[in-house]
């Protein structure tokens, strides 16, 4: 761009000011082959810090970003330096430069710079969604890059475009599917528990696999936690103290009891429901209500109203 297309704008509009300023904070800017006498990088300069005050932390950003080689027959100079610049008004700047000859170096060091993703490939972005934007201006709009989001790896890249309001895209860990293994239950969030395949569930974990594969029949691995499930709180339950197994109707006499200590009360409400002496509607009600759904004790109760309620 030469000196007579910059004053070719109204350079005091406040949309040419913030698009300059926006392009020499945000990309780096390397003038090649110029020296500092030159009329166009004057130019530039005086046009940039009219809206940039010099020794402000937005001008060091500009210095950041730019980048004179001058060309000096002969040298194969890499190191770059500090200039300093007057400019009008006795206006002093400082801007990166590189006296050198060897301009090959240089181009194989921005060539061996390695980014996330290709200039290119952001224009072809920009180009579809341009496009897009234009034809479709409704809440619709979508761009599917997989038809197979599961597939992907959490170091895979994932380009979403549309409406906020359509695109959604969710991952839960086991612990988070046993948080929120009702609202999973109740709503038949079915596309969720396919991910139950991709995690590593250990067999010394509780995890209520019975009602999960009720609403996805799906799960290639239901069968084996199942058998898991099932052995784990049989063990537990034939593990329960003698004194542990008094008999109750109901959650809140176990909680109000003095006779069983806190520590015990998870083993007597399990005790309990296995024997049918409380109802698995009263542990459901006290499950859904349950404080620390993070916890062992919750993920017991859990197993066990899962596998006496689902089992088949």
């Amino acid at each position: 761009m030469t000196n007579e297309d910059y004053h070719s704008f109204d350079l005091g509009s406040e949309l040419i000011k913030a698009q300059l300023i926006s392009l020499f904070i945000h990309n780096p800017i390397v003038f090649m082959g110029y020296g500092m006498n030159d009329n166009d990088i004057k130019s530039i300069l005086e046009t940039i810090f009219k809206y940039v005050e010099p020794n402000t932390e937005l001008s060091e950003r500009v210095q950041r970003n730019f980048l004179l080689v001058d060309y000096e027959k002969g040298s194969a100079n890499t190191i770059v330096e500090d200039y300093s610049i007057t400019l009008q008004q006795n206006k002093s700047i400082r801007i990166n430069k590189l006296r050198t000859d060897d301009f090959i170096g240089i181009f194989k060091a921005i060539a061996s710079i390695k980014l996330p993703i290709s200039v290119m490939d952001v224009r072809k972005v920009e180009s579809v969604v341009r496009k897009i934007c234009i034809s479709d201006t409704s809440d619709s709009i979508q761009v599917r890059i997989t038809n197979d989001v599961d597939s992907l790896e959490n170091k895979d890249t994932i380009l979403a475009i549309g409406s906020e309001k359509t695109i959604k895209y969710e991952y839960l860990s086991t612990a988070e599917m046993v948080k929120l293994y009702f609202d999973i239950i109740d709503k038949k969030r079915v596309g969720i528990l396919s991910l139950i395949e991709k995690q590593n569930i250990q067999a010394s974990q509780y995890f209520p696999i019975f009602g999960f594969a009720t609403i996805n029949a799906d799960i290639r691995v239901a069968t084996r936690l199942k058998t898991t499930q099932e052995k784990k709180l049989n063990n537990y339950i034939a593990g329960i103290k003698q004194s542990q197994k008094k008999k109750f109707s109901s959650i809140s006499e176990i909680i109000a009891s003095k006779n069983i200590a806190l520590t015990y009360k998870t083993d007597c409400i399990i005790w309990n429901v296995s024997n049918n002496n409380i109802s698995l509607d009263d542990l459901e009600g006290y499950l859904r209500t349950y404080d620390d759904k993070t916890s062992t004790n919750y993920r017991k109760m859990l197993c066990l109203y899962d596998m006496r309620k689902y089992k088949k």
